[in-house]
């Protein structure tokens, strides 16, 4: 299946606002075929192996949540991580498919309140 027949849409959800220490909840999802490569299409052809591996999210940078995924995991993929904000924070977050390495992106930026 190809991207065109399956819009993948990486979604990022934070709190547009925090005060300094407070703990908030960031919530991602990444709408992703997850096809295992044993299905066959309606022709009887293989269709090709797309897993995401590897989700990553950063704050300037540094690593501050990071899931290495299999093939056992569902579509769409959703992942829930509690984040301490201490200032102005830009959250980037980055999902990597194998084979041939397609990455997708997404940010937001929570401010003090």
């Amino acid at each position: 299946m190809s991207d065109e027949e399956y819009e993948i849409r990486p979604r990022l959800r934070a709190p547009k606002t925090a005060a300094p220490g407070e703990r908030v909840t960031i919530r991602s999802l990444l709408m992703h075929p997850m096809e295992s490569g044993r299905r066959k299409d309606l022709e009887g052809k293989d269709i090709p192996r797309r897993i995401i591996y590897s989700a990553r999210f950063t704050v300037g940078g540094e690593e501050v949540f990071a899931a290495e995924l299999s093939p056992m995991n569902a579509s769409p993929l959703y992942l829930e991580f509690d984040l301490t904000i201490e200032g102005p924070t830009l959250l980037e977050a980055e999902w990597i498919e194998d084979g041939d390495e397609r990455r997708w992106t997404a940010s937001t930026r929570i401010e003090i309140a």
